[in-house]
């Protein structure tokens, strides 16, 4: 994600928000959802790993952090 690595984070957001619109990739999931936890919104973020894990997501770092940060 070009976007994220240059902290253009609104943007990655918008281009993500649009590609899950259109198709439910869990990794694109996993991705907004490590955005939404950088901005500071730990509910967003938790509901988009929750839905990558049941769209089949077993990504290890995916597992550790919503262990981690969703209680």
């Amino acid at each position: 994600m070009l976007k994220v690595r240059l902290s253009k984070l609104d943007e990655a957001l918008v281009d993500l928000n649009y590609y899950l619109n259109l198709s439910e990739d869990f990794n694109a999931y996993f991705e907004r959802g490590k955005i939404y936890l950088f901005k500071n919104k730990k509910n967003d973020a938790c509901k988009d790993f929750y839905k990558a894990i049941a769209l089949g997501n077993n990504n290890e770092e995916l597992i550790y952090v919503q262990k981690e940060n969703c209680k």
